[in-house]
């Protein structure tokens, strides 16, 4: 699985710091909730508060995972590269 995030972000700060990180699959009754999670900065607002969601904290990473959704997964972080996401893939030399 790749993860891609600009390094200006919040959650990427986070996970380079935590190391780790978790990935949560919603069921199609938290779409709104999930859509919310995808949308809204952690750095500006309480997201599970906001949506009523239960975090736990993973025995595996140290992040929380979503009670209410049907899969989660732990990740470790382990390889990072940068790409520049301004260069023109479809230009030829």
């Amino acid at each position: 699985m790749a993860v891609s995030l600009r390094k200006a972000t919040y959650t990427y700060g986070n996970i380079v710091q935590q190391g780790g990180f978790t990935i949560n699959i919603p069921s199609e009754d938290f779409a709104v909730q999930a859509d919310y999670f995808g949308m809204v900065s952690g750095k500006k607002a309480d997201k599970f508060a906001e949506t009523g969601l239960t975090p736990i904290r993973s025995t595996l990473v140290n992040a929380p995972y979503i009670k209410e959704f049907p899969s989660s997964w732990n990740a470790s972080w382990f390889i990072s590269s940068s790409w520049d996401c301004t260069r023109n893939l479809s230009a030829r030399s």
